[in-house]
């Protein structure tokens, strides 16, 4: 016994026992995250719907199950600033961490330059101005022997030069040369049309087109035709003059 009593004394037992202590420590540790790794492995969770969220609720609402992975577009009928679509979808089951990508309404608007238009033809202007993302407000004719040419361009009230930044979605105005001639043109019947069709002959007109009307009992828009304008047909109006289409079941 005493002897026994001498050996745990000893520097070599006490070296043996620490060894043995970290031993079973570190097995115990890593059953304990082996077990945690193992049963999280088969745990799903819902995803949840962060549509219309903001960043900051969106962000809330991960908590520290999922990851937010955020891109931003612009949307100009849409309010700034919220989560617009995302993946995996709403309720979707992934495992805890799973990233999930939220599409955000930019806060900014997109800006262009305006393009040189100056001495070019109405219809290229226009060709140009969408693919750019300008809108016309309104065509105005001056006196100019230059017919159907771009003069100017104006914005809020404004004169402005190639180059100017505008906010992409920006209504101008442009200011034609009338070629000496009349101001006046006949609206032109577009009764049966479809839209594409009456909104091409409209503009060969040289007028804008307004409002488009749909009346209520119209399910499919693509079928749908002119029955009025306004102005009416036959209505003598001014160069630039917008007109409002009415649409029917065809």
């Amino acid at each position: 016994m005493q002897r026994l009593i001498l050996f745990l004394k000893t520097p070599e037992f006490r070296k043996n026992l620490v060894y043995a202590l970290l031993f079973f420590l570190g097995l115990f540790l890593l059953i304990i995250f082996g077990l945690r790794i193992y049963t999280r492995q088969d745990t799903f969770l819902s995803v949840p719907d962060f549509r219309g969220l903001t960043e900051e609720q969106a962000q809330k609402a991960a908590g520290s199950d999922f990851k937010l992975d955020i891109g931003y577009t612009y949307v100009n009928d849409k309010p700034r600033g919220v989560v617009l679509d995302q993946f995996p979808h709403p309720q979707d089951k992934v495992k805890p961490g799973r990233s999930i990508y939220l599409n955000v309404v930019s806060t900014e608007e997109p800006v262009v330059k305006l393009p040189n238009l100056l001495q070019v033809s109405k219809r290229e202007a226009e060709a140009v101005l969408q693919s750019y993302g300008i809108k016309i407000n309104e065509l105005i004719y001056k006196r100019d022997e230059a017919r159907d040419m771009v003069l100017e361009v104006e914005y809020q009230g404004k004169k402005i030069e190639p180059g100017t930044e505008l906010p992409k979605g920006a209504e101008v105005v442009l200011y034609l040369g009338d070629g000496f001639g009349s101001e006046i043109v006949v609206v032109p019947d577009c009764t049966g049309l479809e839209l594409a069709e009456a909104e091409m002959l409209i503009k060969a007109f040289t007028l804008l087109v307004g409002n488009v009307h749909y009346d209520d009992d119209v399910r499919n828009k693509d079928r749908a035709v002119v029955y009025r304008l306004e102005p009416a047909a036959g209505d003598s109006v001014e160069f630039g003059t917008r007109i409002d289409i009415f649409m029917q079941r065809d």
